[in-house]
């Protein structure tokens, strides 16, 4: 038995190496002032930023000012370390909580990506990679967007509730500074945002050719945001994040292997043998 706590705690020793490397941590708690907002299309729409409750109480809430899906409201971050320097086959992710409104049955949306420097756009002007939950006529589901324009097919469609808690996590894995895997996963955290994740969706694409000369600065910098055909009751955001996805190295791997086959060996070894 000794021997058993032994090697589980030798196991939990090992295995919760950091999931990810927390690189910018925005929970909206005293002002705004990180973002800068950008402007898509021809239009002039802006986020309208507010005091409302937001994940677990803490005040943070946005309410995006009205738009059109053509001339979204987008933001990205520019606050201290917005610029990250990004590795190959490393993978980054960046995620928004957000709170379903009651957008109009037209056409809605809600986005989290990756912007290559400072003076790109999400829509038009250098490049891009953006996943996105869509709400249309044909449903609600996600779709993975570089430099504006769809890559692959849609995700089977799903439905929300404007009294839960939404993560949208968009992640980017670049194999060079032009091609790389992206992905979009859309979790419910929730009546209050609290819970652990509980993956509603998600869609993914690999080898994507990142338009626009890529991502061949060293730096880029991450954003989210959201559009509608009428009103402006789009969704309240929160918790913007930025983390760079941990890889187990293959000692990690290889060792881990070897406790699990100790523990099963220990586990069988404890067994009482039956007798005929």
């Amino acid at each position: 038995m000794r021997t058993k706590l032994i090697l589980t705690a030798f196991l939990l020793g090992i295995t919760p190496a950091a999931f990810a490397a927390v690189l910018i941590s925005d929970p909206f708690t005293t002002d705004f002032n990180n973002f800068t907002t950008q402007t898509a299309g021809s239009g002039t729409d802006g986020m309208t930023w507010s005091a409302d409750p937001g994940v677990g109480g803490v005040s943070g809430r946005i309410n995006a000012g009205s738009a059109s899906q053509y001339h979204m409201n987008l933001v990205y971050y520019s606050g201290p370390g917005a610029a990250i320097t990004w590795e190959e086959n490393q993978p980054y992710a960046v995620s928004i909580f957000f709170l379903p409104g009651t957008p109009s049955s037209d056409i809605s949306h809600v986005f989290t990506g990756f912007i290559r420097n400072e003076f790109s756009n999400f829509e038009t002007g250098g490049s891009s990679v953006a996943g996105r939950m869509r709400n249309d006529g044909n449903g609600t589901y996600l779709t993975l967007y570089q430099q504006g324009t769809q890559v692959g097919g849609n995700s089977d469609t799903f439905t929300l509730s404007n009294t839960l808690w939404y993560e949208l996590e968009t992640t980017m894995r670049l194999a060079n500074a032009t091609t790389g895997n992206i992905s979009v996963n859309l979790y419910s955290r929730g009546a209050d945002g609290t819970d652990e994740r509980t993956l509603v969706e998600s869609i993914s694409a690999n080898n994507v050719t990142i338009g626009n000369n890529g991502f061949s600065a060293s730096t880029f910098f991450a954003g989210f945001g959201g559009g509608n055909n009428s009103g402006n009751n789009i969704a309240a955001f929160d918790n913007f994040n930025v983390t760079a996805i941990a890889i187990p190295e293959p000692g990690t791997l290889t060792l881990l292997g070897m406790a699990l086959g100790m523990l099963a060996l220990f586990r069988r070894a404890g067994k009482p043998t039956s007798s005929r």
